[in-house]
């Protein structure tokens, strides 16, 4: 018999607390907590590459981020387009579906959690509705794309990120750090290309 209790492990924990953030997201009508949910995203990630993850996670994982990074930015994205929000909240459950089916060192389309941190602060920050319809349209469209994008695993980089990330919760204009750094990741395939450089 499948157990619940002997599949759940450590890192399953922090799934668990990035669907609550996303919950209390939508909940609350509160966009900043896909920040929080992208932080114990990240803890979890780093703890499954441990032996504190399993096979259970991964698909846990799944689940949370389609309503932290999928739902809850597609239901304030439905304020400006219902039909693009609605596009956006395909995308990302198609491009968390594949994810579960392929398994290679670098992720094909851009990942759901990158998207919601591009879309998430552009509305946050007040940007004009035409522009945060076209983010959303476009990071949707790079979801289900064949893009090669890059595991970032420099343990300072990812540090960083996560300073930025936890700040936006609670600073507003900390947000733009995290907008930039999502479009630079965005264009990264296009360096890689350019330089030579391998996922």
């Amino acid at each position: 018999m499948f157990s619940i209790c002997r599949e759940v492990k450590f890192a399953d924990i922090f799934s668990l607390f990035n669907l609550l953030a996303g919950f209390f997201g939508l909940y609350t009508g509160n966009l900043s907590f896909v920040f929080l949910a992208a932080i114990f995203d990240g803890v979890d990630g780093i703890v499954a590459e441990s032996r504190f993850g399993g096979k259970f996670g991964k698909e846990l994982d799944s689940l949370a981020d389609l309503v932290s990074f999928g739902i809850l930015p597609a239901f304030f994205i439905a304020a400006y387009s219902p039909a693009i929000a609605c596009f956006y909240a395909v995308a990302s459950a198609l491009r968390l579906a594949r994810f579960n089916v392929l398994k290679f060192d670098y992720f094909v389309g851009l990942p759901v959690t990158a998207s919601a941190l591009l879309v998430s602060p552009a509305i946050l920050l007040g940007f004009e509705s035409k522009l945060i319809c076209a983010l959303a349209l476009i990071s949707a469209v790079l979801m289900i794309s064949d893009i090669r994008y890059t595991r970032v695993r420099d343990y300072r980089l990812l540090a960083v990120g996560a300073a930025a990330i936890a700040a936006s919760f609670f600073i507003p204009d900390a947000a733009y750090a995290v907008f930039l750094a999502v479009m630079l990741y965005i264009f990264s395939p296009l360096w890689r290309k350019e330089y030579g450089w391998r996922s």
